[in-house]
């Protein structure tokens, strides 16, 4: 007779092992440590073997005969039940290292050693706050052009310029992957030429005749010290932006005019002389200014 959720409930623990048969090879075990398990009785390419199918009540009784039906069809295909099962586990693994999100922190790792943190962070944030919400969870392989389309299209409309750099950083994860055979195609390559141009604009050059002008107004300069010496500094020796901000005092040698741009700094990620020149800065006073601060620009001086 099929057995009862209340008969189940009641069933209480004996000194010994003792089963209640719910039919067609389903019955569950009832331990003398209060445990109930669900069993299913087979038989296979003639010989008799247990399948453990799971613990109630985490497993209820409508589920556990569920279970049993599926079980039995497979069976009924010759296939081992519990050998099933382990396959399908594994390839559950398999595919949870294969997701999108997977690959791309794989990509994040590395390039890690190589991007300054700037790029690093700006690549992290996108995929985190655009990306992965979208497409992190599914398989790299399942990912078509169209979710990556509406994913682009969506950054777009909020900020153009992060969306080129959206758009690189998921043609690269996907390069990652066909690489190392998790998928087969690059879905950007699909949609190229999707974004709207971005037009340009640059700073006004100044002409030699206005440099003059430009370097007597400097010198009359009354903001921030600081800020004169930078751009006194990056006029000097064609230095970036982003190389003077962060460049310090153990970086200069004053006596011989020389400064050895530090490598987590320059782009090429290599340390390099500057060009060998004296400026006309008056350095003495900058130390007094700043005393014993790292960094010759320190930005917090910066207006």
């Amino acid at each position: 007779m099929p057995l009862k959720d209340t008969q189940i409930k009641n069933a209480k623990p004996k000194d010994k092992t003792y089963k209640l048969t719910d039919g067609d090879g389903l019955h569950m075990e009832i331990k003398p440590s209060g445990s109930k398990l669900w069993r299913l009785r087979y038989r296979l390419h003639g010989n008799e073997n247990i399948y453990a199918i799971g613990k109630y009540p985490a497993i209820s009784l409508a589920k556990a005969r569920e279970m049993r039906t599926d079980a039995k069809e497979l069976i009924r295909q010759g296939i081992n039940p519990a050998q099933h099962r382990k396959q399908e586990k594994i390839k559950r693994a398999h595919q949870n290292k294969n997701t999108f999100k997977a690959v791309a922190n794989e990509w994040l790792e590395r390039n890690v050693e190589k991007w300054s943190e700037k790029t690093y962070l700006q690549r992290s944030r996108i995929l985190a706050a655009d990306v992965f919400p979208q497409i992190g969870s599914l398989p790299i392989r399942d990912i078509d052009a169209s979710l990556v389309l509406n994913i682009i299209q969506t950054i777009e409309r909020r900020a153009p310029a992060m969306a080129v750099i959206a758009q690189q950083a998921i043609s690269a994860i996907f390069r990652l992957a066909i690489v190392t055979l998790r998928a087969e195609i690059d879905p950007v390559f699909l949609i190229r030429g999707v974004l709207k141009p971005q037009k340009t604009t640059h700073h006004k050059i100044l002409s030699p005749n206005e440099l003059p002008d430009f370097l007597r107004a400097l010198d009359n300069y009354s903001g921030s010290f600081s800020n004169q010496i930078a751009l006194k500094l990056a006029i000097l020796t064609l230095a970036r932006t982003n190389e003077v901000l962060k460049s310090k005092w153990i970086e200069f040698d004053l006596d011989e005019a020389i400064w050895t741009k530090s490598a987590e700094n320059v782009k090429q990620r290599e340390e390099h002389p500057g060009q060998e020149h004296k400026p006309r800065v008056k350095h003495t006073e900058l130390e007094h200014l700043i005393g014993d601060i790292i960094l010759l620009i320190p930005h917090c001086l910066l207006t």
